[in-house]
């Protein structure tokens, strides 16, 4: 019975059970050419065919041997610029790798062969490494190049990452660890050490409808600004984008442009540390028309020395004619006249929910001012949400604009710090200027008021409020200055036209 019919019922096997092990191999392919990766390898302690077993003893071989698309490998080797003293020309698509980073490839990722150490180039000729389009150049110690460490000239679309590039020599064409010149497409510098060069860390000279992303790397004590635009050019549509950087004692400063027009320049959360008395302005837009500025999360500080600076932390000046600036939740802390120095001709700028702690030396130059002494231009200043502390005497916010040309403020929540309690935000302008002004919700000593044919509202601010054009001192009143204080109700509504 119940044994013939287990008998009938089907067999059932539920698990797997492997049989056997199988290893697929495949080729790596090169999404730019459909072909595998082609590798050359070099080291200094071998002396044969540029294969892994037997690599190349130079880098002057693997150039002479190498091809449009392929991966040049150094090994660190011997540790020293033994047979890497003759610079690298590279051809297009090329990746040239340290053996001390690790390599992705198409979403592979090659572990370093010599972890924590990186091979040492140079040329005692000329440019330490010069670019080619769609390369990378990654994981190398350029050191001591008769020129400038890395060269672009009229090639796009590079990324150079992971490297330290120290003391060019000037001696070289340009001498500068990065030159840029006449770049299209995206282009990334990220995680690099600049240190020691005859002049800038980066320079650009031509850039025309290009993004150039330069991110999250140090420069210290380079013999010119750490980053300049359009010193040897101009440019004009650009995208820059410089974050998470650290800038210390550069000796012309971190930042510079000028002759760039229709771009914009994005400076987020970097490190700017002062620690040597210097003259040169930190950041400076020198000079350029319809620019976008942001300058935002950035910290500007001389690190608690005690070192006073000659010049401003952050500059717009005159020949920065039109644009739309801003300057947003950043941190200064500097013995320096203006540590934000506005002078656009025209344009709108804007100052919010900085932090300033200064000590100037120029009686007008506050932590935040506004000085354009041209005139004839229409501007918008917007200062708001804004903490400044000025230990000495002084303003602490100042606008002072001279001649024809309407002005636009909004100058609102912002406190005010003075040690001798006397002065706070102040305003001048011509009888040539038309004024049109917010002032609302502040907290200061003082506010003073030296205007032409204006009409200021005022309202809720704490401190005494002060004109030229009256003897009469009132708190907290909102009024209409046109010559004499007008009350015009308790809350008053925007700037008329």
């Amino acid at each position: 019975g119940r044994y013939l019919s287990r008998l009938r019922q089907n067999v059932e096997r539920n698990e797997i059970i492997p049989i056997q092990s199988k290893t697929d191999r495949f080729p790596l392919i090169n999404p730019a050419t459909g072909q595998p990766y082609f590798f050359i390898f070099v080291n200094n302690l071998s002396s044969s065919l540029g294969t892994f077993e037997s690599p190349y003893p130079t880098t002057l071989q693997a150039q002479n041997n190498s091809s449009p698309f392929d991966v040049i490998y150094v090994f660190t080797g011997d540790g020293t610029t033994t047979g890497y003293d003759t610079g690298m020309l590279l051809k297009t698509g090329q990746i040239f790798q340290g053996s001390g980073f690790p390599l992705e490839l198409s979403g592979v990722t090659i572990p370093p062969l010599t972890p924590g150490t990186s091979p040492t180039i140079t040329n005692t000729t000329g440019v330490g490494v010069t670019l080619a389009d769609d390369v990378l150049v990654e994981g190398f110690i350029i050191s001591g190049a008769m020129g400038s460490g890395i060269l672009a000239d009229s090639v796009g679309s590079f990324t150079i990452q992971n490297n330290t590039i120290d003391t060019t020599s000037v001696l070289g064409p340009n001498g500068d660890g990065i030159n840029l010149n006449d770049l299209t497409g995206n282009n990334t510098i990220n995680s690099n050490t600049f240190v020691s060069n005859a002049q800038s860390g980066i320079d650009v000279e031509n850039l025309n409808a290009s993004t150039l992303t330069i991110s999250n790397n140090t420069f210290t004590t380079n013999g010119a600004v750490a980053i300049a635009f359009g010193t040897g050019g101009t440019g004009s549509d650009n995208t820059i984008n410089i974050s998470n950087n650290t800038f210390t004692n550069n000796l012309a400063g971190s930042f510079f442009t000028t002759g760039f027009d229709d771009s914009t320049f994005n400076l987020t959360n970097n490190l700017i540390a002062l620690t040597l008395a210097n003259t040169i302005t930190p950041v400076s837009f020198s000079s350029g028309d319809g620019n976008i500025v942001n300058f935002t999360g950035n910290i500007m500080t001389d690190l608690g020395t005690g070192v006073a600076q000659a010049a401003a932390g952050l500059s717009i000046p005159v020949a920065f004619t039109t644009g739309t600036i801003l300057i947003d939740s950043n941190t200064f802390t500097l013995e320096s006249p203006a540590p934000i120095s506005n002078a656009i001709l025209s344009g709108s700028t804007t100052v919010s929910n900085n932090s300033v702690t200064t000590t100037p030396n120029l009686f007008l130059f506050s932590p935040i001012t506004d000085l354009n002494l041209v005139g004839g231009h229409d501007a918008i200043f917007n200062c708001t949400d804004n903490v400044v502390i000025r230990p000495a005497t002084g303003f602490g916010i100042s606008s002072i604009r001279l001649g024809a040309g309407r002005m636009q403020y909004d100058v609102s929540r912002n406190t005010v710090t003075a040690a001798d309690n006397l002065l706070g935000i102040f305003f001048f302008t011509t009888t040539l200027t038309t004024v049109c002004a917010e002032v609302n919700d502040n907290v200061a000593p003082e506010y003073d008021f030296l205007a032409g044919t204006s009409a200021f509202r005022l309202s809720s601010n704490t401190g005494d409020v002060t004109t030229s054009n009256t003897a009469t001192t009132t708190t907290g009143v909102p009024f209409d200055l046109t010559g004499t204080i007008t009350q015009v109700g308790p809350n008053p509504g925007p700037c008329p036209p």
